[in-house]
């Protein structure tokens, strides 16, 4: 009986030495990497400033593949405050800019890994070489801001819009009232459909463009007042 004790303790001991040792061997633990902390691709962007705009500041997100804590972003740092400013938070940091042109370094590291990106900000820039509603040139009106506002009703309207050279037409946007909402996934360079701007309660058309090789998204509205 001793014997059988003693066996079944070697046993035991020799299946906890062995899960001991496939636990302690090298690369059970993925050790953060390059490959695993990163910053996402989708959300790194330039930023504009609007001559004609009312607000002094702006602000966008970069997020980070790999990290999900602010507390794992350490050593955050702008080479010029001047131009942006870096907050971190969950999983992204938060960029601040104002209106001056110029390009900047983002450094942080996440989980011992050296993460760096050029920040740029740049003058707003008109995307459109045309911007017609029912017939009528509007694309002046966005020279130097991405709101222009309306009091006209529009019905069953041809809305015709041409981006310059580099930027696409992602997506356009219909509000009106509350009618149901139209949304259009254009992703190239015109877009010609017939819109309504005709509530009392205002109506909202939303057009979404980007230019790949700069890496900037505007966002123009056409906005009719409520009445």
């Amino acid at each position: 009986m001793k014997k059988t004790v003693t066996k079944r303790i070697a046993l035991l001991l020799a299946a906890i030495c062995f899960l001991a040792a496939l636990w302690m061997t090298p690369g059970t633990v993925q050790a953060a990497s390059s490959k695993t902390v990163y910053w996402n691709p989708k959300s790194l962007f330039a930023g504009t400033w609007k001559p004609d705009d009312s607000v002094n500041e702006y602000y966008g997100v970069i997020s980070i593949m790999g990290c999900t804590s602010k507390d794992q972003i350490k050593d955050l740092k702008c080479s010029d405050k001047s131009i942006a400013s870096v907050t971190a938070h969950d999983g992204f940091i938060m960029v601040k800019y104002g209106n001056k042109s110029g390009t900047v370094t983002i450094s942080c590291r996440v989980r011992k890994v050296d993460l760096t990106h050029k920040f740029k900000v740049r003058k707003y820039t008109n995307p459109f070489s045309r911007f017609k509603l029912a017939g009528k040139g509007m694309k002046k009106n966005f020279d130097t801001k991405v709101q222009y506002t309306v009091k006209d009703k529009y019905y069953q309207n041809i809305l015709n819009l041409k981006v310059k050279d580099g930027w696409k037409i992602q997506t356009v946007v219909v509000e009106n009232g509350s009618a149901k909402k139209k949304e259009y996934k254009v992703n190239a360079g015109t877009f010609r459909q017939r819109v309504n701007m005709t509530s009392k309660k205002g109506a909202t058309i939303t057009v979404t463009v980007k230019n790949a090789d700069k890496g900037i998204v505007e966002t123009i509205k056409l906005i009719k007042k409520a009445s």
